[in-house]
């Protein structure tokens, strides 16, 4: 979900000078669930924000003209330029070992921002 847990939560509480960081820890998984839902909100509404930004500035930018396509429902189709990115992170102690968890991002050429992101869990 957000991070890599209590590690990451204790180290964002000390950074935010917030009393006894070293609980975020113990309780990080509870917090994590009530947390979600809002953090899951603020990334969509700001994923959604960065694509109808990328979308502007693209037609803004064009020096050809477009033939405008439509989606089944009559919403207009926009062509964009985005760049992916996606990778596993690896841990090592001695030996090379595939982490669990990879990320994703799509990222607007234009604008630089990130229009999706997508964070992986592979299942054992």
């Amino acid at each position: 979900m957000m991070g890599v847990g209590g590690e990451h939560g204790c180290t964002l509480a000390a950074f935010l000078d917030l009393p006894s960081p070293h609980k975020w820890k113990k309780y990080f998984p509870a917090l994590e669930k009530f947390m979600h839902p809002t953090v899951e909100t603020i990334k969509k509404e700001s994923e959604y924000d960065a694509t109808m930004n990328e979308i502007s500035e693209t037609l803004e930018t064009l020096t050809y003209p477009i033939e405008q396509n439509f989606l089944q429902n009559d919403e207009p189709l926009h062509r964009i330029v985005a760049l992916y990115d996606m990778g596993w992170q690896v841990r090592s102690s001695g030996g090379k070992y595939g982490s669990r968890t990879g990320h994703a991002l799509l990222i607007g050429a234009t604008t630089k921002k990130v229009l999706d992101s997508i964070i992986y869990n592979k299942k054992e």
